[in-house]
């Protein structure tokens, strides 16, 4: 029998730092009782895996009683798969096949992509939204060919930019519109940040496409990647949210968490789990009323 996602613990393997060696990280994982892993490592960079470096992941997952759930890639910083440059276009197309390849010989489902945002004020929107689409057509259907799921993500730009930040959102309907095999990457933290017009724009993408979940909090300035419970209250209603979305009642949603400074790992890691049972408990109950009510879970 599959077991829910609920029962299980997932949390990014870039919670304590997202370049250099993951393993010490995913060993400590492993120990405190998470069994699935969001493989954040090199996101925002131009790193690409070699098979070498694949094979030990997944030898290594597998002796510390984990398995990968998904990868969060890719926006390098010169390898983009929607900039204005075509060889960096290119280079981009390249970096997100390799997570695609990645993610699938590691066992994951998902890949998460941030939607074109401008990287310099004096960018144009419009011109590096068709440079996406445009991409896209070759990611998607590269990700078809290994079975991997591409979403786009909900976006949080920076403190005095919600307005902007708040533009994401048709970039994401456009290439919705464009691509049916697209998912929803959903980051509730985001949603807290940006106020209740994104809280209404994320709910309504989540109802029609949710596949990723990606649970931090923060004090609704910036993305501070707190555990949940740390400070806001929403979670009953994110879990709601989930219940009666199209989400894969047997993936985990995925703690995406960053380790304080002053915090020591065990300490950090049993705070995270703790607070991620507690979400799954508020999940699980979400969907029995769904099931009590008659009303199937999708």
């Amino acid at each position: 029998m599959t077991s829910a996602g609920y029962d299980h613990l997932c949390i990014n393997s870039d919670a304590a730092g997202g370049t250099g060696s993951p393993f010490t990280f995913l060993a400590a994982a492993g120990d405190a009782g998470f069994t699935r892993i969001m493989w954040g490592h090199q996101w925002n960079t131009d790193f690409l895996y070699d098979d070498a470096e694949i094979e030990f992941a997944g030898e290594f997952m597998a002796a510390s009683g984990i398995k990968l759930s998904d990868t969060h890639g890719s926006a390098g910083k010169e390898k983009c798969w929607y900039s204005p440059v075509e060889y960096e276009r290119r280079a981009g197309i390249a970096l997100v096949k390799n997570r695609i390849r990645f993610t699938s010989l590691l066992g994951g489902s998902t890949v998460t992509l941030h939607p074109p945002v401008r990287r310099f004020p004096e960018e144009d929107l419009l011109l590096l939204r068709r440079r996406g689409l445009q991409s896209m057509h070759e990611i998607a259907e590269h990700a078809q060919l290994y079975g991997i799921m591409i979403a786009l993500e909900n976006l949080y730009q920076a403190a005095g930019e919600k307005d902007y930040a708040l533009t994401s959102y048709d970039t994401i309907e456009e290439f919705f519109d464009s691509f049916p095999s697209l998912g929803f990457c959903w980051d509730p933290a985001h949603s807290i940040i940006l106020g209740e017009k994104a809280a209404v724009r994320d709910e309504d993408l989540a109802s029609r496409r949710l596949c990723m979940v990606h649970i931090s909090d923060n004090r609704g300035m910036e993305d501070e990647h707190a555990p949940p419970f740390t400070w806001s209250t929403i979670w009953d209603h994110v879990a709601r949210v989930i219940a009666r979305s199209p989400y894969p009642q047997e993936k985990p949603v995925t703690l995406e968490v960053e380790m304080p400074p002053d915090l020591p790992l065990v300490a950090f890691l049993e705070d995270t789990r703790m607070k991620g049972l507690k979400f799954n408990r508020l999940w699980k109950q979400a969907y029995d009323e769904h099931l009590r009510m008659g009303v199937p879970c999708r």
